[in-house]
């Protein structure tokens, strides 16, 4: 899993994310053009919230990844270009599937 071209959760950066609600950085909140948000693989999941806290409001929620049971190393990408909204999400939450 990457944020803006950062991975925070896989082989390089650990698992110790996972479960936990984190908000996104004041500058990608800032910039339009954030948060880019990649899950590549199968078996794990992030849940995008509008608001703080990971808390739901309406339909601002997202759930990105690939969920299928079967392995695949292809990566699903979300951000402002493809998803307007995403552009003011405040927290995530990285899950297993």
């Amino acid at each position: 899993v990457s944020i803006d071209g950062v991975e925070v959760y896989g082989p390089s950066a650990g698992e110790g994310g996972r479960g936990q609600c984190v908000a996104f950085d004041t500058a990608a909140v800032a910039d339009p053009a954030r948060p880019v948000i990649e899950v590549c693989g199968t078996g794990i999941k992030v849940t995008v919230f509008l608001r703080s806290r990971c808390e739901l409001y309406h339909e601002y929620a997202q759930v990105i990844g690939t969920c299928t049971g079967v392995a695949s190393s292809s990566c699903v990408t979300v951000s402002p270009s493809n998803d307007s909204w995403i552009q003011a999400a405040q927290s995530y939450k990285i899950e297993q599937c």
